[in-house]
């Protein structure tokens, strides 16, 4: 434990004292502590008499009680900060997944915190030992800064004094997936999640069939019409998530919003590989994809009328540039009304997402407006309020026109 001591270089006497009172230590217990302390310190002096350091009758932690004041100095470090703080002797990081850019800056904001609070102890701060790890493939790598001033990238987790997040991030737009390995150890089935998309090439070529992705909210019809197209084509029909890591769906629904988001970001890319294999040998429609993901997070991430949302054209909307693209998106579409009658006649206990777009009317319009908005490529709307037939005419017309069979 000898590094601690370079933690309480420059800690002061009576702030430990302090902080020991506040810890609910008794009078005699921090008085004790206080002249020990003191008696240490100006023993160190009397042998230093030559030396021009003048702090050390103030400063400087025996090595026999650093272990339990470490703990004791440090239990309020991260006070405020949203991050998973790690700490430890002379190494603290502060890390965690980001789903939006502006997680960033909220993960900025932490390191502001975490200055301040090394400031008002009297601690040292080691700027230039606070460097930024990035994890995750494909990482843009997005910059940080302290005071001001840009911290560097680590290639490697080496004594860091501060460790940013791993991001997944291109300008707004949510491709994360990064939370999984934080909770792994928790929820098994991260891990085995991760373990099949590590064994999937990072970027998929579509095979020579077309590739046809259906979206849009529960009870539009998707399950009817997809199978019925994949009847009349001959086609695979493939779902998201995939069939390899549906049947953990529910556990994740249960989790935090970044876990469940990162789950089915993952599934998105585990799915290409299934699409571009199945290309290869025939006609592909896909029950969902990358745009149900986007639209979904695009509507957690704000509140109120479709007015807040990102505006057209933003990055967001954007398809990633490493993710199997689709040759035609079909978004299926029901007035609130038909889409209740639709969900009474199914007569099963309803799904969270069905629960939350009944309740929240706000909610529903601006994952539909955000299905919209999406870019290249972007989705062709479909009225599926009309009988099964009509729609199942209506679509195979487009595929027909946009695609090659």
């Amino acid at each position: 434990m000898r590094s601690c001591c370079k933690v309480f270089d420059t800690s002061l006497h009576d702030i430990l004292i302090t902080i020991l009172e506040k810890n609910g230590f008794d009078g005699w217990t921090t008085l004790w502590i206080s002249y020990w302390l003191d008696g240490i310190a100006l023993r160190e002096l009397q042998s230093m008499a030559q030396s021009p350091r003048k702090d050390l009758v103030m400063s400087g932690i025996p090595q026999g009680l650093e272990p339990v004041l470490f703990d004791i100095f440090v239990g309020n470090m991260g006070s405020g900060i949203k991050c998973i703080l790690s700490k430890s002797v002379d190494d603290t990081k502060i890390s965690g997944a980001v789903d939006m850019l502006e997680e960033r800056d909220a993960n900025l904001r932490d390191l502001d915190r975490f200055e301040r609070w090394a400031h008002i102890n009297h601690m040292k701060f080691n700027k230039a030992k606070c460097k930024v790890l990035h994890l995750g493939r494909c990482n843009p790598k997005l910059k940080y800064r302290l005071s001001g001033e840009w911290l560097e990238s680590s290639p490697e987790e080496k004594d860091l004094d501060l460790l940013g997040a791993p991001f997944r991030v291109v300008g707004k737009q949510v491709r994360g997936f990064n939370s999984l390995p934080q909770c792994a150890a928790r929820i098994p089935e991260a891990g085995a999640v991760l373990d099949i998309l590590e064994k999937c090439p990072e970027r998929q070529r579509k095979g020579e069939f077309p590739v046809v992705v259906f979206e849009g909210l529960d009870a539009t019809g998707k399950t009817t019409v997809t199978q019925s197209v994949k009847d009349a084509l001959g086609a695979v029909l493939l779902r998201s998530p995939p069939v390899c890591i549906s049947q953990w769906r529910t556990i994740f629904d249960e989790e935090p919003t970044p876990i469940r988001r990162a789950f089915y970001a993952a599934g998105n890319y585990i799915l290409a590989s299934e699409i571009a294999k199945a290309s290869t040998q025939a006609p592909v429609i896909v029950d969902r994809y990358w745009h149900s993901t986007a639209a979904y997070t695009i509507a957690t991430e704000t509140d109120g009328n479709i007015q807040n949302l990102p505006p057209d054209h933003d990055a967001v909307y954007k398809w990633p540039e490493d993710l199997l693209k689709p040759d035609l998106v079909l978004l299926l579409t029901v007035n609130p009304e038909e889409r209740a009658r639709r969900l009474e006649g199914r007569g099963l206990e309803r799904t969270k997402e069905e629960a939350e777009l009944e309740a929240n009317s706000l909610f529903r319009q601006r994952i539909e407006e955000s299905y919209r908005r999406m870019v290249n490529p972007a989705c062709q709307e479909v009225d599926a309020s009309p009988s099964k037939e009509e729609v199942f005419k209506t679509v195979l017309q487009l595929i027909k026109k946009h695609c090659t069979l």
